[in-house]
């Protein structure tokens, strides 16, 4: 009996826990339940919003590579180079190179006035009154020729550079092969001024070559002294027995060659200090002198100093870093 009675217990226990699980099961399921009723169902995510941006095509891509493409650099840009001049005066062709910018150009410009020394264009290069004749000029080389067609000032350069060319290549440098002079370059810029001022005096036999040729051989006169007796006497007229200067007026006070001669000697200088300036632009810059290379001074050497090792003790080695007051 006591068996019976014990597996009818232990099956009753048995059945009672069943029911509990079943009871708690059916709670949690419960409770999951109205959590689900509180917050609603989960919202199901949006379909993927298409992109209103379209895929670029090639030449879109190439279009924002260069809006993407840095700055130019701000370095300030430099203004036209101005016109090259020949610096090789062994050919005579190069002293007529660069037009308005030649030495030719710069020297007589100078001593007519138009152009300060270092290349400048003055006012009168724009037009002035000849002093001479009372006709109107332009130009560096004071052209006055092309007035009825108004001529720029540059026009009037390039006619006036190739007419003293002209006279250079047919008179001066045929007249000094012949008479065996070595013309410098004062000499040839000196005689191009004389045609341009007064043809006659360059082109004419007894003009400035045969005079040169005179102030250095009969005369012995070397260099400026030669250059300026040529200049004068290529005014003198043998025919008429005089001077042929109507454009340079006498002066009260002084004859007509010492007229003549202030004029030829003011324009000289003029060519030589406008020469000066040219050669000084054209010369590389200074370098700076170098000094024989200096062997530094040798000191004695110095040998490093023998500190005394002292040996102290393990426990003295450990506390040297301490303060000293450290008690």
């Amino acid at each position: 009996m006591k068996r019976i009675a014990l597996l009818i217990l232990t099956l009753t226990a048995s059945f009672l826990s069943s029911v509990s699980l079943a009871a708690a099961e059916d709670s949690i399921a419960v409770s999951f339940a109205v959590a689900t009723s509180e917050t609603g169902p989960l919202p199901t995510p949006p379909p993927p919003v298409e992109s209103a941006i379209a895929p670029a095509s090639p030449s879109a891509v190439s279009t924002s590579a260069v809006s993407f493409a840095l700055p130019e650099a701000t370095t300030p840009r430099s203004e036209a180079p101005p016109v090259e001049v020949a610096v090789n005066f062994t050919d005579d062709a190069a002293l007529f190179e660069g037009g308005s910018e030649s030495i030719v150009a710069r020297t007589v410009g100078h001593a007519e006035g138009t152009r300060s020394a270092n290349g400048g264009k003055n006012p009168s290069y724009y037009g002035h009154v000849d002093p001479g004749n009372g006709v109107w000029n332009r130009g560096t080389f004071s052209y006055q020729f092309g007035n009825s067609e108004n001529l720029s000032p540059e026009e009037a350069d390039r006619r006036q550079l190739e007419k003293v060319k002209g006279h250079f290549d047919r008179a001066v440098a045929p007249k000094a092969d012949q008479l065996g002079l070595n013309l410098s370059l004062e000499e040839k810029l000196n005689a191009i001024d004389l045609a341009n001022q007064a043809p006659l005096a360059v082109t004419e036999n007894g003009g400035f070559v045969e005079r040169l040729a005179e102030a250095k051989r009969e005369k012995k006169l070397d260099a400026d002294k030669a250059t300026l007796e040529a200049r004068v006497w290529s005014f003198w007229d043998s025919r008429k027995g005089g001077w042929d200067a109507p454009g340079l007026r006498a002066y009260d006070d002084i004859s007509k060659e010492e007229s003549i001669r202030r004029d030829q000697d003011r324009r000289m200088q003029a060519i030589s200090d406008a020469l000066r300036e040219y050669r000084q632009e054209q010369s590389p810059p200074p370098s700076s002198e170098q000094k024989p290379e200096q062997k530094p001074e040798q000191k004695p050497e110095r040998k490093p100093e023998q500190k005394q090792v002292v040996e102290l003790p393990v426990d003295r080695l450990i506390s040297q870093n301490v303060p000293q007051n450290f008690p």
